[in-house]
């Protein structure tokens, strides 16, 4: 013991004001390394997707043992994930339904989105689109509470 030193290993933080408002409540820190998470509950569709994909065994992104996913920023990216895993129109039976909107999972703008998983480990379910538009609200604002940014581990609750 030295008298009037202190020394404290701390978690590796992040501060940031990346969303760029000149409001203070959107400037914040995160410690990239303590996975976050964002909910899926009550998007009905979106929600079951999710889960049956779990239910066959997928485990990425699941908070109850399975692999975190990662938050991709490249638009570019995004695209040709969701491309190469959402049929360009719904079938038939969906499009009478009104579920014309393909929600894929994981995430299109995850690291582990598109194909980079097996088929095994993904799903897209057809969807309405205001529930598909209620659910990029959703991670939109979780991202910017949680300062939520590229490579950084998340979890998804369904």
């Amino acid at each position: 013991y030295s008298p009037g030193s202190v020394s404290y290993a701390s978690a590796v933080y992040r501060c940031d004001n990346y969303y760029g408002s000149t409001r203070a409540s959107r400037s914040g820190c995160a410690i990239p390394e303590a996975p976050t998470g964002v909910s899926m509950v009550g998007l009905a569709r979106i929600d079951e997707g999710i889960r049956n994909l779990r239910s066959r065994g997928g485990h990425y992104g699941d908070p109850n043992g399975g692999k975190p996913l990662h938050w991709m920023i490249n638009k570019t990216q995004e695209g040709r994930n969701r491309a190469a895993v959402c049929p360009r129109t719904a079938p038939a039976d969906m499009r009478r339904a009104g579920r014309t909107s393909c929600d894929e999972y994981p995430f299109a703008s995850t690291y582990e989105g598109g194909t980079v998983l097996p088929a095994a480990q993904r799903e897209i379910t057809w969807v309405k689109v205001n529930e598909n538009k209620a659910q990029g609200g959703r991670i939109t604002a979780w991202r910017g509470q949680m300062h939520v940014m590229d490579h950084d581990p998340f979890y998804v609750i369904a």
